[in-house]
């Protein structure tokens, strides 16, 4: 199943034929400006990927931040990267708890993700999204219409939402 728009932003998921119940065994992976983000041929419990998104859906319409969205791509990347995930105390780490920076941090702690790291800013207007494969060294940027992302995300999470559902009642 396709969310979104693949040349934009999108999810992608399927259940495997042999789910295994309630694991929902199965693919996942975002699609960010044509490029696949995510090893989808891994697989993942979409169970999992549900319960993750959980946390993503309360923070949609709160990833603004427009001193934090004005800054370079590298710069931005590097600050939340940093004060999210860096083993020193930088210069950003009370400002990053105080303002719960991890809400900017939009990529999911399940496997398939284990090789990447995803962030999303947001203006008045616009959206930034920064990834990165964590073998590269470059990090990507793409831009798109404010409220994209928390729709395909709020779409997504429903559909697995009614699958976990059903499953469960089934059981």
């Amino acid at each position: 199943m396709f969310f979104g728009d693949r040349s934009i932003f999108a999810v992608e998921f399927e259940l495997d034929q042999e789910y295994n119940g309630a694991w929902l065994l199965g693919k996942f992976c975002y699609w960010i400006r044509g490029k696949r983000v995510g090893d989808y041929e891994l697989g993942t419990s979409l169970r999992d990927v549900l319960f993750s998104l959980d946390t993503l859906v309360q923070n949609n319409g709160n990833r603004t931040q427009v001193e934090l969205f004005g800054l370079s791509g590298r710069d931005l990347f590097t600050r939340l990267d940093g004060a999210l995930f860096g083993y020193e105390r930088t210069l950003y780490d009370e400002v990053a708890v105080k303002e719960t920076w991890a809400r900017f941090n939009v990529v999911l702690p399940v496997d398939v993700f284990d090789g990447c790291k995803v962030y999303l800013v947001e203006n008045l207007e616009m959206s930034r999204m920064l990834f990165r494969n964590l073998n590269k060294v470059e990090v990507q940027e793409e831009k798109f219409e404010k409220g994209l992302f928390d729709d395909v995300i709020s779409r997504a999470h429903q559909e697995l939402a009614i699958l976990y559902k059903n499953v469960i009642k089934n059981s």
